[in-house]
């Protein structure tokens, strides 16, 4: 429990610890997800330990405390802080890191091939609907043993395992089709494939603004779960219109361009 007892506040030592801590997982996470702006929550850390550390009252072993202090994070970029910061306050384990790292491990590189082989390639040599396909027989594997084990270590409600499972596996199929449109040069197209699903993020929020009795996370879940699938059928779309379909498909020592990758980062990305 943090923030009623006055009379033995953390020392300055104590909160500059724990701040070196929670900037260690931030980088540790945009670093495993190859993206994401770190600065927004490296520059507010020390504000949000402070916060959550010695000023705020709240019990991460009753997170539902009616006399809990709130935090209203308006600051979209710096996600990894709150994350960090609730992980280090006891409320669950880093499980974010681990999932970024169950994203790296089942795309096996696969986004770093395809943009290197298909910048390279003739106008229409490879067979991109094999090597998408392929891509994410690759990653469905990985994803299903890894949300099972996630699942077994933080006791994630079947429904949550599900949503995982086909959202890192769509997840896995967009970053693939993405490298291919900007491979071609269609680089609008590849960042839309990119972006566009946390974006539509914005009606759901409207929607619990509108009625808050709607304000569930099951809500955004399956709000961004739909717009994977709806973005994905447009991912395909502009594979057809925009590539050519050739007769290679990548072979498995080109695909194994993937591992130099999983030996340089996904070791050092796991949540030890």
């Amino acid at each position: 429990m943090f923030g009623l007892d006055t009379q033995n506040k953390p020392s300055i030592e104590e909160l500059k610890a724990r701040a070196k801590q929670i900037r260690r997982d931030i980088i540790q996470m945009t670093g495993a997800a190859v993206s994401g702006h770190p600065g927004g929550s490296l520059s507010a850390t020390d504000i949000a330990t402070v916060l959550y550390f010695s000023v705020m009252r709240h019990d991460p072993k009753n997170p539902t405390w009616p006399d809990r202090d709130r935090l209203i994070l308006s600051k979209g970029h710096a996600s990894p802080l709150l994350y960090s910061a609730l992980a280090e306050a006891g409320y669950f384990a880093l499980l974010v890191a681990v999932l970024e790292t169950l994203k790296l491990l089942a795309s096996l590189g696969q986004n770093r091939v395809v943009t290197r082989h298909y910048s390279s390639d003739t106008a229409a040599m490879y067979d991109w609907p094999r090597d998408l396909g392929s891509s994410v027989g690759i990653a469905a594997p990985v994803i299903l043993i890894g949300t099972l084990a996630a699942a077994r270590l933080y006791d994630l409600p079947a429904a949550y395992q599900v949503y995982l499972i086909v959202a890192l596996t769509l997840r896995i199929a967009l970053g693939v089709m993405a490298s291919m449109l900007n491979a071609k040069r269609h680089y609008t197209w590849g960042n839309l494939l990119t972006r566009l699903p946390n974006s539509l993020l914005i009606l759901p929020a409207t929607v619990m603004l509108v009625a808050p009795v709607l304000a569930q996370l099951n809500l955004v879940l399956l709000s961004l779960l739909i717009s994977l699938v709806l973005v994905s059928f447009l991912g395909l779309a502009l594979l057809i219109h925009h590539i050519p379909r050739g007769g290679v498909s990548l072979s498995l020592r080109q695909r194994a361009d993937g591992l130099v990758l999983l030996a340089t980062a996904g070791t050092q990305q796991l949540p030890l």
